[in-house]
């Protein structure tokens, strides 16, 4: 199949068996989907480990030499199994969450596989991939850059941008690690990290949780810019945009 992971719109292929059930695009090659619904975990014992965080593993694989990360969640005891049995596995929240902003318009890796393990009614553990986005963290990107001034104000400009339609959507991010923005070399910030990302039916609780990230966010990268700089303030986003 055709590899386009950054295209528009797709065909969502379901597999589904007693103990496994996947989402495919058919921007993925056969022969991934085919390994991913086999064997997983065959694919995280090779892979370049990006983050291991209790029960999150993050790693980077290499397929047919296109770059993907894999995520891999873990439903840590019974109760949060039973818990699933009512609401989506943490890879199936993720896989939503990430199609919805990039049909909206926000820079970040479309899914291309979700795969559920299950015994029975019950969630265990999921997986998802997506393509490896290449380039700089935001903080790498303010450290590293000869004028980080200019820097700061123009990616301040696309973080205005990007709350602006997250509010639009009702969602937040809720994690404001700097590590979770890449800039690319076209200087473009896309968004890879959203695990913690919500979408919220209360229009006032999710203005609470961008608020608060916002603050966390913005407080970090200016020190890391190291000029003094000042991000708006969460009130001054409209003035900012």
């Amino acid at each position: 199949m055709r590899l386009a992971p950054f295209a528009e719109s797709a065909t969502i292929q379901l597999r589904r068996n007693w103990k496994r059930h996947a989402l495919f695009t058919d921007w993925l090659r056969d022969d991934l989907a085919d390994a991913l619904w086999q064997e997983p975990e065959r694919l995280l014992a090779g892979a370049t480990v990006l983050q291991h965080r209790g029960v999150r593993r993050t790693v980077r694989i290499n397929w047919a030499g296109s770059p993907f990360v894999l995520k891999h969640f873990v439903e840590p005891t019974w109760r949060h199994g039973l818990k699933q049995l009512v609401m989506r596995s943490r890879a199936r929240k993720t896989w939503n969450i990430m199609h919805l902003l990039a049909d909206s318009g926000v820079l970040t890796p479309r899914p291309v596989a979700c795969v559920e393990n299950t015994r029975g009614p019950f969630q265990l553990d999921s997986y998802l991939l997506y393509p490896y986005v290449p380039g700089e963290t935001i903080r790498q990107h303010l450290s590293a850059h000869p004028d980080p001034l200019l820097t700061a104000t123009a990616l301040q400009r696309q973080l205005v941008a990007l709350w602006d339609r997250l509010k639009a959507l009702q969602v937040s991010l809720a994690d404001a690690n700097p590590g979770n923005f890449i800039v690319s070399s076209d200087h473009q910030l896309w968004v890879i990290d959203l695990d913690k990302a919500r979408k919220h039916r209360s229009a006032l609780w999710g203005e609470k949780r961008r608020r608060s990230t916002w603050q966390r966010l913005t407080t970090k990268l200016a020190q890391a810019a190291q000029t003094g700089v000042t991000l708006p303030s969460h009130t001054r986003l409209r003035h900012a945009a």
